[in-house]
């Protein structure tokens, strides 16, 4: 017996060799599977953190674009109201100065680039119950027309009264016809207009 202990010896030596060196490679498998989850969690963190980044960024993009357009039809609203309130304002002004010299002379200008517009021999200027369009306003019209296209034209007055401020001239055949009302003339000049109830400057045309 005490023969074969030194046989059995070297086996336990052999084997404890082995288990350490099998430990060791599976110490070495553990560490490598280790880091390699590591990684793989680094990654997973990482493209996680980039989605939610990303969605971040998706939510922050669509906020702005909403108050954009909040913004946007905020000042769509406003610049309508005010439109309305300086429409309403400029129609009472203006029918308060019917009667002044500076609206008579505004009338004469009216006449003569609708007459002009409507370019033939003769023409006929309706105008509202209001205003009173006198042969001398005609006269007047007509001297300017001759000044400025240095062709005659004949106007005379239509007696069918337009329904609101201003004049319409036309051929005495109402073929042709120019509409140079308040409100008409107005909405002729609606980007310029809009632009000052914006606080911008009017285009120079």
């Amino acid at each position: 017996m005490k023969k074969d202990l030194p046989l059995f010896e070297g086996i336990m030596e052999s084997a404890q060799k082995e288990a350490a060196s099998i430990r060791a490679e599976g110490d070495k498998e553990i560490e490598s599977l280790r880091r390699l989850h590591e990684k793989k969690l680094a990654k997973a963190l990482e493209a996680e953190e980039r989605l939610i980044e990303k969605k971040k960024q998706e939510i922050s993009l669509a906020m702005e674009h909403a108050l954009r357009n909040l913004e946007r039809n905020h000042n769509i609203e406003t610049t309508k109201k005010l439109r309305k309130l300086a429409e309403d304002a400029l129609n009472r002004k203006m029918g308060e100065m019917i009667d002044s010299q500076e609206y008579q002379r505004a009338l004469i200008l009216w006449i003569a680039e609708a007459a002009i517009a409507v370019d033939s021999p003769e023409a006929k200027v309706a105008s509202s119950k209001r205003e009173n369009i006198t042969p001398e306003m005609l006269f007047e019209a007509q001297k300017i027309i001759e000044k400025i296209t240095g062709r005659k034209m004949k106007l005379s007055l239509n007696p069918e009264p337009l329904s609101s401020q201003g004049v319409v001239v036309s051929t005495l055949s109402d073929s042709v016809a120019y509409n140079n009302q308040v409100r008409t003339r107005l909405k002729r000049c609606t980007s310029d207009f809009e632009r000052l109830l914006e606080g911008s400057k009017c285009q120079k045309k």
